[in-house]
């Protein structure tokens, strides 16, 4: 989801919380500050992840839904606020986005979570471990079947091993500088089945972690290695990859360049994939981390990082 549809969703919400209507997206989470209660905050938010399985939450910072108003908040706090709230995890925490939205004067701040990393675990006082779950409004430990629920799926999703890549940011000519990237991968789709895989129901981005920055990519493209004899399990179309068996597939993609700072580009990426096939609840998720390198060996590449 790219920051105009964000803004889109959130001035969405704001309309209504004006007009006194109720928040029935069960998606959407509204604060009128920044929690205090870190703790609190790691455990709603992990259950408001695990309950929805994949699709991403949207929580607003400085809307007061009582009050219907919007009341503001300060982005300054977000930093500090989130490292904090992710130390509350076990190991992994719902990678986020974050977009101010200036709205009559005042800034909101909107926080997409992504969820596909689920079950997402939390530490307790106790020192026990956690998997919360949301029902309504109302936080809970996860039951057994809202554990299968969450990972069932999972079992017959094909299997994606990286065997390299790399990403470049290029600026062919005087044109526009643009990131693109290509990774290699070796797909096992689940026993004795065949896959389609729309590319259009595909998502994938570069996150840099320091700072917090996400570029979703476009222009997504699955197909069997051109380099290689023609693949006997592999095929693709202008719309969909479809695999018999195992094989190899390059993942292609491109995005604009926004305007960052040139320290920006000394930090290593990661490339997260979303791929959705065809009679699949939930989606494969890919993470590959790729390193800064210095070895530019392209006329037209400005920053270069690879696969190790």
């Amino acid at each position: 989801m790219n920051s105009s549809q964000i803004e889109a969703w959130v001035l969405k919400i704001i309309e209504q919380v004006e007009n006194g209507k109720p928040d029935e997206d069960s998606r959407v989470e509204l604060k009128s500050a920044w929690p205090d209660d870190l703790s609190r905050a790691a455990r709603q938010l992990a259950a408001h992840a695990n309950a929805l399985h994949g699709e991403p939450i949207l929580w607003i910072i400085g809307i007061d839904q009582n009050g219907h108003t919007v009341v503001g908040a300060d982005r300054e706090e977000l930093s500090t606020w989130y490292q904090q709230v992710i130390a509350e995890f076990d190991d992994v925490a719902p990678a986020m986005k974050d977009l101010n939205i200036n709205y009559k004067g005042k800034t909101v701040v909107a926080l997409l979570f992504e969820t596909d990393q689920i079950p997402f675990i939390v530490k307790t006082k106790d020192g026990w471990l956690e998997v919360p779950w949301r029902e309504g409004t109302s936080t809970r430990s996860a039951k057994r079947f809202e554990l299968l629920k969450m990972l069932v799926p999972f079992q017959i999703l094909p299997k994606f091993e990286v065997l390299s890549g790399e990403a470049h940011v290029v600026q062919p000519g005087d044109g526009e500088k643009y990131w693109r990237v290509n990774i290699q991968l070796y797909i096992e789709p689940y026993i004795n089945t065949q896959i389609v895989i729309p590319f259009h129901r595909c998502k994938a981005s570069i996150e840099i972690q320091v700072p917090n920055i996400i570029v979703d990519l476009d222009e997504i493209r699955f197909h069997p290695p051109s380099s290689e004899k023609l693949s006997k399990t592999i095929e693709s179309t202008p719309d969909e990859l479809l695999a018999y068996g195992p094989g190899k597939v390059n993942f292609t993609a491109i995005a604009c360049v926004t305007d960052l700072s040139d320290e920006i580009y000394d930090h290593d990426i990661q490339i997260k994939l979303h791929i959705q096939p065809v009679g699949i609840e939930s989606p494969s998720l890919v993470i590959i981390k790729l390193c800064k390198s210095t070895n530019i060996d392209e006329r037209r590449t400005l920053h270069k990082w690879t696969y190790k």
